[in-house]
């Protein structure tokens, strides 16, 4: 378990913080970049992700022969126990004619050098990564404020929408037809709680979120079936 090293830190976000609170880790969360909020909306919204904390260690290392250090962008920790460390940076960052080329070679080679080790997975993502699928990261942010107080919603009306969707795939639209009882608003937060718990599929990642959005019954992950 981590503990942010830096936390509202104008010395370290300046002007570009950003906060935001984690459901999933129940407190305020601070990113230093856009970059860095984006893949927080990822992880938040992954449900196998059990546990995270941005700027969780500090460690040292020998690069061109002086001692360095070097703070981690994040700390993950999965269901199944399996960790990583990530390093946040943008893609321009990494060519040789970047000014800022040789500081961040001496930051990833000191965290690598580290994970190696200790035999920890060290991961080096940038916008490439994070923004590679926009419209799936756009329907994440959507989905990521309705996860809020899901324990809250009545357990009838998730067995109804799920009893619902059988056999295929079904629209938004098609689900809130079937659902007359039930406000909208509530039928749109069970579909977002149930794509996150991957209760349902869905094909949120190549169609924006809307009335049309298909969802799939996960029959694995039916926790009423």
């Amino acid at each position: 378990m981590y503990k942010p090293i830096v936390m509202n830190s104008i010395n370290k976000y300046g002007n570009n913080r950003w906060k935001a609170f984690s459901e999933k880790i129940k407190r305020d969360v601070y990113l230093s970049s856009s970059l860095e909020y984006d893949y927080w909306v990822l992880i938040e919204t992954n449900y196998l992700v059990e546990n995270f904390c941005e700027q969780p260690l500090k460690v040292d290392g020998i690069y061109n022969g002086k001692q360095h250090s070097s703070i981690f962008d994040m700390w993950i920790q999965y269901k199944d126990e399996s960790e990583k460390f990530v390093e946040i940076k943008y893609s321009s960052d990494l060519l040789p004619s970047s000014p800022r080329f040789e500081k961040v070679q001496k930051q990833i080679n000191i965290q690598r050098e580290w994970c190696d080790v200790n035999g920890v997975e060290h991961r080096v993502l940038t916008e490439l990564d994070i923004r590679s699928n926009v419209i799936l990261l756009e329907n994440q942010k959507v989905i990521l404020p309705h996860l809020k107080d899901s324990h809250l919603i009545p357990s009838n009306d998730i067995l109804s929408v799920i009893n619902s969707i059988y056999n295929g795939a079904y629209t938004f639209q098609e689900i809130f037809i079937s659902n007359p009882n039930i406000m909208k608003n509530i039928i749109l937060k069970i579909i977002y709680i149930l794509i996150y718990k991957k209760i349902l599929f869905s094909n949120i990642d190549i169609v924006r979120l809307g009335n049309e959005t298909e969802v799939k019954l996960n029959e694995k992950q039916n926790p009423f079936g």
